[in-house]
């Protein structure tokens, strides 16, 4: 999840144009490729979460930001809660 995933590079990898695999993610997902990499990744941040001692900055990290700030925004937008309230939610 650290990696910087493209939409190009991705297309590539899986034989696509650009064009095709943004449709395909239309169609299937009704999101768009950078929706589905960032609902990735915090999906992924909620598994740290609970299941590790690593701090935010030491999730951010690890799930591809660069940002503590740019994680929490994101965090907040997909689930309508910061990382930390989601944290002491799960009781970690």
């Amino acid at each position: 999840m650290n990696e910087n995933l493209t939409l190009e590079a991705t297309a590539s990898q899986w034989g696509m144009s650009v064009r095709s695999l943004t449709r395909l993610f239309q169609a299937k997902l009704h999101i768009t490729f950078i929706q589905y990499v960032k609902m990735l990744r915090i999906i992924r941040a909620m598994e740290l979460i609970k299941g590790t001692s690593l701090n935010m900055t030491e999730i951010a990290y690890e799930i591809g930001y660069s940002s503590i700030s740019a994680f929490s925004n994101n965090f907040h937008q997909l689930t309508n809660m910061r990382p930390t309230e989601f944290k002491s939610m799960a009781g970690v």
